[in-house]
């Protein structure tokens, strides 16, 4: 018999023992947490560069932010749109599930919030992974080909920075005071 059939008869409650079963509950809801402040920050950060003007895009603001929170910049951006697609009131309504569970609804149902909360609803109640949440709903996810980027400026600008924070040094010093004032120019195009 190997070990891959000895395991099938052993439940998790016997792989992992309760005070490590508590402990890693209380890790995972503190990442939880986490990835909702870490999106709902930034999210405010940039409504308050737009309201005071500043060309600062959305992508900029979260890599700069990524920098202090020890994050990449797409797992800020990550945050970011999911907190941005679910409402407080949501969140609220369903406390026991996890920041993954509203990120995988709002990647199968963007533009529904009723459709999302019909899932978490589900998902609450039968005490769902991840998981079983995204096998229950495989039905409803939309296509790459249907998902409408939110903003194509924002992330022209993210590539713009992406350019110049990469591969400005590897311009000659000589024509690298012009590649900054075509990279300028460019990103008040956009």
């Amino acid at each position: 018999m190997t070990a891959t059939a000895v395991l099938a008869h052993v439940t998790h409650d016997e792989i992992v023992p309760v005070e490590y079963q508590n402990l890693l509950i209380q890790i995972g809801e503190d990442i939880s947490r986490s990835e909702w402040a870490i999106g709902d920050t930034v999210n405010n950060l940039i409504e308050a560069h737009r309201a005071h003007g500043t060309k600062a895009p959305a992508s900029t603001v979260q890599g700069a932010a990524a920098r202090y929170c020890g994050k990449s910049t797409r797992s800020v951006r990550y945050y970011c749109d999911v907190a941005k697609r679910t409402p407080q009131k949501q969140r609220d309504t369903y406390p026991s599930l996890s920041f993954s569970h509203f990120a995988k609804c709002a990647e199968i149902s963007p533009d529904s919030i009723e459709k999302r909360d019909e899932m978490l609803k589900w998902a609450a109640d039968n005490q769902a992974t991840v998981a079983r949440l995204e096998a229950k709903f495989k039905d409803w996810v939309v296509g790459d080909e249907d998902v409408q980027v939110d903003n194509e400026g924002e992330r022209l600008a993210g590539m713009v920075a992406s350019f110049q924070r990469v591969f400005l040094n590897m311009i000659p010093k000589q024509k690298r005071q012009e590649a900054e004032r075509i990279l300028r120019e460019l990103q008040n195009l956009i």
